[in-house]
């Protein structure tokens, strides 16, 4: 089965999804796919149709037959060999530690726990080689001095972001919007291809 290979929040090639309700056959459209889920919620609970767990899975499963250079094959994807050295991860970190360090707040929990989420999962979320050297304690004490004790529920399972080279221990915790002043030209398209990824910049 193919999955949305966009966040939900992008637009498809052409500018519009195109959905056929299947118990009403009526066509629906919308520039968004969160537009449209809106869209379907509504007509269901104004008909008092049956909203099923599976509801966005129908959804998800027409837009792909129906629009698939938006979609991927479901399933992981093979876990890249190579392992980041320190050096790439220390490099990746200061570039989001030091706008966190101008003043900006954390997110709120929830969110952290949510990318903290994506980010455990991701075929993205790749070990680094050791031994580290003097970058350890200098990588954690940076770490520490942003993000004080804050810790998600899936702390242990954080590595370092594949493209990036941010901690994602700290890259989970700071505004999206600083975090894209250090993101490339080069990086944009590749999280954008990363299923779920939450770090979309404009």
């Amino acid at each position: 089965m193919a999955k949305l290979r966009l966040r939900h929040y992008q637009i498809p090639a052409g500018g519009v999804w195109h959905y056929i309700e299947p118990i009403s056959q009526k066509p629906f459209t919308a520039v968004t796919y969160d537009n449209l889920v809106s869209k379907l919620y509504d007509t269901y609970k104004k008909n008092g149709w049956p909203i099923g767990l599976d509801f966005e899975n129908i959804i998800e499963r027409q837009l792909c037959e129906r629009h698939p250079t938006e979609c991927e094959p479901d399933g992981p994807k093979p876990r890249r060999k190579r392992r980041m050295t320190w050096g790439d991860i220390m490099r990746g970190t200061m570039v989001l530690l030091s706008f966190k360090a101008a003043g900006s707040p954390l997110v709120p929990v929830e969110e952290s726990e949510r990318r903290a989420a994506i980010c455990a999962s991701c075929t993205e979320n790749i070990k680094f080689s050791k031994p580290c050297g003097g970058l350890c304690a200098q990588l954690a004490n940076a770490v520490r001095a942003v993000i004080g004790t804050r810790r998600t529920k899936v702390h242990d399972q954080l590595k370092a972001c594949g493209i990036c080279h941010c901690l994602l221990e700290a890259a989970v915790q700071i505004p999206l919007e600083h975090q894209c002043k250090g993101v490339t030209d080069a990086m944009k398209p590749q999280f954008a291809s990363t299923l779920r990824c939450w770090k979309q910049c404009p």
